[in-house]
């Protein structure tokens, strides 16, 4: 009975709550016969025992397989819900490799493109500082011409 408490205490709903529902009501009716052929065989007289044999053939017996048919159908029941529960776990598995997988190639491709611009300004600044210095353009090379001379040291104000 704790394994039918058990059962019980997950959601069970529609077609199967109604099949635990009569499988209970079913297995106690099978337990009360049961326990009485029980006693009546135990009392050991030819009376007793013809009467637990009539009485497991008229009301034990047939609750027997009713309770194995009610017992098969939760059983198909339970394995209907654990093919579409598995169904959807396989959904849910493909659909994160799929997201895994577009989260790493997003990553490869963005992490390639900052690594393409940051090496392209390096090499740019790199070359600014290498570059040997150029004449502004459209000026004339002009010869060297000499430092204007600063007057002599004596000859100015103190």
């Amino acid at each position: 009975m704790q394994s039918l408490a058990e059962y019980h205490s997950t959601s069970l709903a529609g077609e199967e709550l109604a099949g635990y529902n009569k499988f209970v009501s079913d297995w106690a009716a099978y337990k009360a016969a049961g326990a009485t052929i029980a006693s009546l065989v135990q009392k050991g007289t030819p009376a007793d025992v013809h009467s637990a044999s009539s009485l497991y053939f008229a009301k034990a017996g047939a609750l027997n397989n009713v309770l194995d048919q009610q017992l098969a159908k939760l059983v198909n029941i339970n394995d209907r819900q654990a093919v579409a529960d598995q169904q959807k776990i396989s959904a849910n598995q493909a659909s994160s490799t799929m997201v895994t997988i577009v989260v790493l190639v997003l990553s490869l491709v963005i992490g390639g493109l900052c690594a393409f611009f940051v090496s392209g300004s390096i090499k740019r600044h790199v070359d600014v500082v290498l570059r040997p210095p150029q004449r502004p353009v459209g000026r004339p090379h002009a010869p060297h011409a000499r430092p204007a001379r600063s007057p002599p040291r004596s000859s100015l104000p103190r």
